[in-house]
């Protein structure tokens, strides 16, 4: 099951309350649109970022000199769709910049259909074998900080 939500505090709040299911068959997904944006992630749950639309680089300068994608086990990239969304398009070298961080903390990559203008026709999607049953959960310890959102650099940004 993908959970998917642009208020990662919501994951954030279950988990320290020990309500957050850790089924080794449920992923929970934050959509964030640029670095500098919260997200959720936790290593007793399998979790993923879903970068769309993609608005902006993710270049070492903006995400801090960290790799933020050593933090979930899947990374979802797509580009604006709709009215107005051709002025919008991702360069390819943000997207190129998405992958190579993906690749140096090994977390699989899935692109939409939506960055074939920008990427090609052999867009990437891949999956983590996780996907498939062979990720083992455990529950927290007592007492535990399940999770922390990305506001270190922006505290004054609020979450969606």
């Amino acid at each position: 099951y993908l959970f998917l939500t642009k208020n990662p505090q919501r994951y954030c709040d279950l988990a320290s309350a020990g309500k957050l299911p850790t089924e080794p068959n449920f992923w929970y997904g934050t959509t964030i649109t640029g670095p500098d944006m919260p997200f959720f992630f936790w290593d007793k749950a399998n979790t993923f970022v879903s970068v769309e639309p993609l608005l902006e680089p993710f270049d070492t300068e903006a995400t801090g000199g960290e790799n933020p994608f050593e933090r979930v086990g899947w990374v979802i990239i797509g580009a604006m769709t709709g009215p107005g969304s051709r002025k919008q398009q991702p360069k390819r070298e943000w997207v190129e910049a998405i992958v190579k961080k993906a690749r140096e903390a090994g977390t699989a990559v899935f692109m939409k259909d939506s960055l074939k203008p920008t990427w090609g026709d052999d867009i990437l999607r891949e999956h983590q074998l996780a996907m498939r049953g062979g990720y083992t959960t455990e529950k927290p310890n007592e007492g535990e900080r399940p999770c922390r959102e990305r506001t270190d650099r922006h505290p004054t940004k609020k979450t969606r």
